[in-house]
């Protein structure tokens, strides 16, 4: 299927118009479309007919019209097109094919591969394949893929920097890499604003357009929405906050390639903590439910940490005056986390911004990498050489399949 886009910009406006009320209001008639978009009958007439021909839009039923009469309404075509979201995580690399109505129809998460670099592409085709296959959905119905991995991508070279915690990858052509592979168009982003882009649009910030979103867990990471975007900087690293100098000794060489924030505050550096407090190793989760238990020595770790966390969070809201600060990640999910550091953030900031748990948990990453793939697939069908991008549908209603399990 093809697009017969672009059309000259004021055809092109037109449509996009006519696609953004039905991605956010359908199903409406053709009546019901010239009236909200305020396009003539003829051009709406011409636009649904267009975009009926291609497989865009399709017929959904009736409606109520003038005079008693029924008119046909209209809707988007959910299976017409597919995209695929993927988180890179560390530990863990998690798919998912969606519809171009933002309904996950297949999913799947595996242990990310050990050996990085190479092994770790040849497993994202693996697994995509596998989905779009699982899901009887052609290949060629994949329009664009969206990718969040720890780490700074290069838009001009396609290399990923600063990502330590996933092997061989730094220094790769990670964009030519996965577009070969592939063969379709695809996006890259950190996985800390592709989860700021996931909380946005399903999760704790909805209809926020000033918050930050701060990662808890293998690495430290923030991701910035300010005034209706997500803020990248100069050079891409906006977030990077795992190098910020604020504990251990910021002039230690052995810092550097993590980050003085991130070696303290990270769950290998969670873990240490009660390793040097206790002699024993055990994992975040091990440590909170100790503490839950009574444990003094797990009770006193979490309290070391959630102060810290707390002058992290203070300084967040110095440096950007956020309405909102979601924390998320595998220690910043826990619901009980907020709560035990709020009474010391409230000491600290002069303006306090509202604190929240992620509501996507560990899918923050990937759901916002679907939002990232199916406004780019959007926008690329329906609004070709027009600046501004069109909205993500509205998420289809019902339980998502689970995900599978690779091995």
């Amino acid at each position: 299927m093809t697009s017969s886009y672009p059309l000259q910009s004021t055809r092109q406006l037109s449509s996009q118009a006519v696609v953004e009320v039905l991605l956010r209001e359908a199903p409406l008639s053709r009546v019901q479309i010239a009236k909200i978009t305020g396009l003539s009958k003829q051009t709406v007439n011409e636009i649904v007919r267009q975009l009926e021909a291609e497989g865009w839009v399709s017929e959904h039923g009736t409606s109520q019209g003038d005079v008693g009469r029924r008119a046909v309404t209209y809707s988007m075509q959910p299976g017409a097109g597919f995209v695929i979201g993927v988180d890179v995580g560390a530990t863990k690399l998690r798919v998912a094919l969606s519809d171009l109505a933002g309904s996950v129809v297949s999913q799947a998460e595996d242990a990310t591969e050990l050996r990085g670099g190479p092994h770790v592409f040849d497993q994202i085709h693996a697994m995509c394949v596998g989905l779009a296959e699982d899901a009887g959905v052609p290949w060629a119905r994949i329009l664009t893929s969206a990718f969040g991995s720890p780490g700074v991508f290069n838009s001009e070279t396609g290399h990923l920097d600063l990502a330590p915690n996933v092997p061989g990858l730094e220094g790769l052509d990670v964009a030519g890499a996965l577009r070969d592979r592939l063969g379709h168009e695809i996006v890259l982003d950190n996985d800390v604003n592709m989860a700021v882009v996931g909380e946005r649009w399903r999760g704790a910030a909805r209809e926020c357009s000033n918050f930050a979103f701060v990662a808890l867990g293998t690495g430290i990471g923030m991701g910035i929405y300010m005034d209706g975007a997500v803020r990248r900087g100069a050079h891409g690293a906006a977030g990077e906050i795992g190098y910020a100098p604020f504990v251990n000794d910021p002039f230690q060489p052995s810092l550097h390639r993590h980050g003085p924030l991130e070696e303290k505050l990270s769950s290998q550096g969670f873990s240490a903590a009660y390793e040097a407090l206790t002699g024993e190793h055990a994992p975040p989760e091990t440590v909170f439910e100790r503490q839950a238990a009574g444990e003094p020595a797990a009770a006193q770790v979490v309290e070391a940490y959630v102060r810290q966390i707390a002058l992290v969070l203070s300084t967040v809201t110095a440096f950007l005056d956020p309405e909102l600060i979601v924390v998320g990640g595998g220690i910043g999910s826990r619901p009980e986390l907020v709560g035990e550091l709020l009474p010391h953030y409230r000491r600290l900031a002069a303006n306090t911004a509202e604190i929240r748990t992620s509501a996507l948990g560990a899918r923050a990453s990937l759901v916002g990498a679907i939002a990232v793939a199916l406004n780019h697939a959007h926008t690329r069908l329906f609004a070709a050489d027009v600046p501004q991008k069109l909205p993500l549908p509205t998420p289809g209603a019902g339980a998502e399949p689970p995900a599978r399990s690779v091995r």
